[in-house]
């Protein structure tokens, strides 16, 4: 009988328009938002308030008060299933028929639909497979920016002159993507440390001018293995996962015990607790959770006052499944849970509505999902490159030169900004007065790490970022 009332909505903000609802942060999400750089399902930043995970619905008796939590689709349970076995040529026809089928389906449309175009293999897929199957040309839409450094445009254009697209392409100015920045709380009313979200934006404004429909292209690099840290996994869960428990637990305890006697500045990455992270690691699953850390568990204890507990996440699922998968497996099908769900997806999801645009993402169809997650790994992570059965299908309709590249996403100089166009607004975030109003950090400890990334030493930008990203939500949102 807790409860009086229940509200749903799609975004937080939503709430804040209730008389019962209390902005109260919870400070164990909070612990996962420094972990991570978002907050990962069920939780929130706010107490009492959680997100309804992907493939489930929530049932509640307005009688009993009872809620139940159901789920009805998982993709855990298409890695469970036995390994295809197909060869690997077989493998790339049916995912090419898949493809085509998905793309098609998320043309159907009672107004215009276009692409978002990178140049790269996913949206080069996308757009190339689409292309193929119609006379009208397709509408695709690329940023890109004045300072040809983070300029990548031309790697688009080049697609879309071989494809035949109705290409439009923006350049847009340091002084456009900065302004970007004071919106994000409003776009994202929840922390979010994904300087993709600028860009992000920015080509949602260009793509609203011309359609209403607009098709993206993420999800690939979960589903087929792309990114560079699941080779990082690979070799962790090679140098530690397989070795005797005595010697893991031995060598956690001994960093643990090392810790108390050691003085630790947020300057740079705590290596001695990222090992010991590894070290404690059952599984591929966990041995990403310490990857992916921004700030190590001991290294959140120093600088938050406000004492937290460890939330349960879906980083620690790996048990769920069975013996048909590798580690690496254990790695894809988590990240595929949690970064990809709320942090990607969540960035998309609120910059297209933010702008009025539908956004859909026809390479997580289900089908095409089930497919990659019984396929076996080496045909995904091939010859130490990711994406492998992927990039075939593309290689057979775009030539190998236009898409092969290193992975750069969208690069923006954010951290040089921040010593400079954007100076006063990191000021203000870092500010030992207003640190001190909020009693929620060690004002030393925040304002070291600040003065050190003022004195020009960038590398630790990544965790000013989500400091500074937090600042802004809570100066929007809770002053």
């Amino acid at each position: 009988m807790g409860w009086n009332f229940i509200s749903f909505a799609s975004e937080l903000k939503a709430f804040h328009q209730h008389p019962g609802f209390k902005k109260k942060i919870d400070f164990d999400s909070l612990r996962l938002y420094f972990h991570h750089g978002y907050i990962p399902a069920p939780y929130s930043i706010f107490k009492n308030t959680q997100k309804l995970s992907p493939g489930s619905h929530l049932e509640f008796n307005l009688r009993s008060r009872k809620i139940e939590l159901k789920s009805y689709w998982n993709i855990l349970d298409a890695f469970n299933k036995p390994k295809l076995k197909i060869s690997y040529e077989e493998a790339t026809d049916e995912l090419e028929k898949l493809l085509i089928s998905s793309f098609n389906y998320r043309m159907i449309s009672d107004v215009p639909v276009g692409v978002f175009l990178s140049g790269g293999y996913d949206s080069s897929g996308v757009t190339a497979l689409i292309q193929k199957n119609q006379t009208q040309k397709l509408k695709t839409f690329t940023i890109g920016f004045e300072n040809e450094l983070f300029n990548e445009s031309h790697f688009a254009k080049g697609v879309s002159n071989y494809l035949g697209t109705d290409h439009h392409e923006y350049l847009c100015s340091e002084k456009e993507a900065t302004e970007i920045i004071q919106d994000l709380p409003d776009v994202y009313d929840e922390p979010l440390a994904d300087g993709g979200a600028i860009p992000n934006i920015l080509v949602c404004k260009l793509a609203s001018k011309h359609v209403k429909v607009v098709l993206s292209a993420d999800g690939g690099d979960e589903v087929f293995a792309g990114y560079s840290k699941y080779f990082e996994a690979r070799k962790q869960i090679d140098r530690f996962i397989g070795l005797p428990d005595i010697v893991k637990r031995g060598g956690a305890k001994s960093i643990e015990f090392i810790n108390r006697f050691r003085t630790k500045s947020l300057h740079h990455v705590d290596r001695l607790s990222r090992i010991q992270s590894y070290l404690q690691a059952r599984d591929g699953a966990m041995m990403l959770n310490a990857l992916n850390q921004t700030f190590t568990e001991a290294e959140i204890s120093s600088f938050l006052k406000i004492k937290t507990k460890h939330l349960y996440s879906k980083f620690m699922n790996g048990h769920l499944l069975n013996k048909n998968n590798e580690e690496i497996d254990r790695v894809i099908a988590i990240d595929y849970q949690t970064y990809l769900v709320d942090d990607i997806l969540a960035k998309v999801d609120r910059a297209t509505s933010f702008l009025s645009l539908e956004g859909r993402e026809p390479l997580l169809d289900h089908r095409i999902a089930e497919f990659a997650a019984t396929l076996p790994a080496d045909y995904k992570m091939r010859n130490g490159v990711g994406k492998s059965i992927l990039r075939n299908v593309v290689h057979r309709h775009i030539p190998k030169e236009l898409v092969d590249r290193p992975k750069q996403g969208f690069g923006l100089p954010i951290s040089t900004w921040g010593l400079k166009e954007l100076k006063p607004l990191f000021d203000e975030a870092f500010d030992p007065a207003f640190l001190r109003r909020q009693k929620i950090f060690s004002v030393k400890k925040v304002r070291g790490l600040y003065e050190y990334y003022m004195a020009g030493n960038e590398h630790c930008f990544d965790r000013i970022y989500e400091i500074f990203v937090f600042q802004m939500w809570y100066k929007r949102w809770m002053e």
